[in-house]
């Protein structure tokens, strides 16, 4: 689309006010997507955080006791019991690598979302203000060159009105004049004075 041809005067500020909702939208988003991508490290930080208090604790649980000889035949019921293998412990386990691998999943994301995403977002906004920008610019050129032409154009119509009226007062002067000798010299400056109307029409 080229302005000149395709877009008139009366739709630039349309025009011009659909791609500042463009821009605000864009503003938001991004401030959105950074207060996102905060939010997701924040919680993956906090999820790593359970996660590695909750594998220090299985860890002391499943430490075995000093001097508990599990191979040991001389063990009493209450011994055996207290080193016997925890049902829970390999579930509990797999779930804290899961905890601790959706943290750093999240701080990856928060990562992600504050990286590229963020950056393409700001690259498309810094591209949609530019054009912007450069087209109001244009936009501003062309008005000021329409001016100028209108401005040439009225004082090229006020010279040749003003030599339209300085020849048809020479030409009643011819018509007016008694002797030949006037009308001579009122037919060659009618003359002069249409050869420069007719230059001004140009």
């Amino acid at each position: 689309m080229t302005f000149g041809s395709e877009l008139k005067p009366n739709e630039v500020g349309a025009v011009n006010g659909y791609v500042e909702r463009q821009l605000d939208l864009y503003s938001g988003l991004s401030k959105l997507l950074a207060e996102k991508a905060a939010a997701e490290k924040e919680y993956g930080r906090k999820v790593l955080e359970l996660a590695r208090g909750f594998q220090e604790q299985l860890a002391s649980v499943h430490e075995a006791k000093e001097g508990a000889g599990i191979d040991s035949l001389a063990l009493t019921d209450a011994e055996a019991a207290d080193n016997a293998p925890l049902e829970l412990l390999p579930a509990a386990h797999e779930w804290a690598l899961r905890l601790e691998e959706e943290g750093r999943l999240h701080v990856q994301l928060g990562s992600k979302i504050g990286g590229d995403v963020s950056e393409e977002l700001r690259h498309n906004m810094d591209a949609l203000s530019s054009s912007r920008k450069h087209t109001l610019e244009f936009y501003q050129k062309l008005l000021s060159e329409r001016d100028h032409t209108y401005d040439l154009k009225d004082k090229a119509r006020a010279q040749y009105e003003t030599r339209a009226k300085t020849l048809a007062a020479s030409q009643q002067r011819q018509e007016r004049a008694t002797s030949e000798k006037e009308q001579e010299k009122y037919r060659q400056k009618a003359d002069r004075e249409a050869a420069q109307r007719n230059q001004a029409k140009n």
